[in-house]
């Protein structure tokens, strides 16, 4: 019934290029790509807020910490970022690796993985922005199986703030075609142990970490802007209701 109702449509609009091609195969006439976008805004109230909470939260400056904020469901993993913690441990400077949200696999993760992740209740919506900011590297998980079916936004979430981004997922998925695209951060694909290695040398690197969120920042900008795509969208709507009698 929904491939009939998107056979039919004037258009479909899809979340990202992932999105796009399942639709396409499945015969959507006219597909449009329109990505979620965030609104968040690392201003420096926003950023004296950060710096408090890390200060509240006892995470030192010369810490990186790596945070996973949101949904623990079923269309995500953490078993990269697992070995990706084990590859850090130990090295300096320290590494944090703090999962903060709800979920149903959340209880699974606390249990595999609570030695090595730290994990917090979910963030207020008033405190959002700083809970975000506080961290130096965010952390998207997609299993493969989801591809297309789902495009996480939390990477809007880091890139609208200006955060670098560990990509646990496939390449070819939305958010692995964004990031690789614009060199925002790091891509940890199934099972790749010289990724993993590889990750871990550049993201204790202050001027990579930095280079990299400069890139999320500028690709927010071209293809995460609210005013853009809502105009596209309301563009969209205005073009097909001109052709309908």
């Amino acid at each position: 019934m929904a491939r009939a109702e998107r056979r039919r449509a004037s258009a479909v609009v899809a979340l990202g290029p992932d999105m796009a091609d399942i639709l396409r195969a499945r015969g959507a006439a006219e597909v449009v790509e329109i990505p979620v976008w965030n609104e968040l805004v690392a201003d420096e109230a926003t950023r004296a807020a950060a710096r408090a909470l890390r200060h509240a939260r006892g995470w030192r400056d010369d810490e990186i910490v790596l945070l996973y904020s949101g949904n623990m469901g079923r269309a995500h993993g953490a078993e990269e970022f697992a070995a990706l913690a084990e590859t850090l441990g130990g090295r300096s400077p320290r590494c944090r690796f703090v999962f903060s949200g709800i979920g149903p696999v959340r209880a699974e993760w606390e249990r595999r993985w609570g030695g090595r992740f730290e994990f917090l209740p979910p963030a207020s919506e008033e405190a959002c922005a700083a809970h975000l900011l506080a961290a130096d590297v965010h952390l998207v998980s997609q299993r493969a199986e989801w591809k297309g079916v789902v495009v996480p936004s939390k990477f809007q979430a880091a890139c609208a703030l200006g955060r670098p981004t560990v990509f646990a997922g496939p390449p070819d998925s939305a958010v692995g075609r964004w990031l690789a695209a614009a060199d925002a951060g790091w891509i940890l694909p199934p099972g790749d142990a010289a990724a993993v290695a590889a990750a871990a040398a550049e993201i204790r690197d202050t001027r990579r970490r930095a280079d990299a969120g400069a890139a999320a920042r500028r690709l927010a900008e071209r293809e995460f802007a609210r005013a853009g795509n809502c105009g596209r969208l309301a563009a969209l709507v205005e073009r097909i209701g001109v052709k309908r009698p």
